[in-house]
């Protein structure tokens, strides 16, 4: 089981705890302010997002973290700016679902990760 924390100084940054050891087990640092994080329910996966940066053109994503390491996923509409995300029940599948909000609060769209 593990658990993040972000400091208001440091907004750039996410540390993530291994709760059974009580040690650090990554430290994310992203370019722009995390905006949202959205654990997983039934795996240790972590999505981050973070405020929009550089330009109405920068490519947008969302973050995701495992105990294996971190990756990218592209957001492949331009105009849309990822706000908040969560991820949705599972539904007994080897697919995780999520959904994630526009920033502006006014579109959403879905996505799943597949095993």
């Amino acid at each position: 089981s593990y658990a993040m924390t972000r400091s208001e100084h440091m907004p750039c940054a996410a540390w993530i705890w291994d709760m059974k050891t009580l040690e650090l087990a990554s430290v994310l640092i992203q370019r722009q302010p995390i905006t949202s994080a959205s654990w997983d329910a039934s795996l240790p996966r972590l999505l981050l997002t973070t405020t929009p940066g550089g330009g109405p053109d920068a490519p947008r994503a969302v973050f995701m973290w495992t105990p294996d390491g971190a990756s990218c996923i592209p957001v492949p509409n331009a105009g849309f700016s990822p706000g908040s995300v969560a991820w949705c029940p599972a539904l007994e599948t080897e697919e995780s679902s999520f959904v994630l909000c526009d920033s502006s609060g006014t579109s959403f769209c879905c996505g799943y990760v597949a095993a």
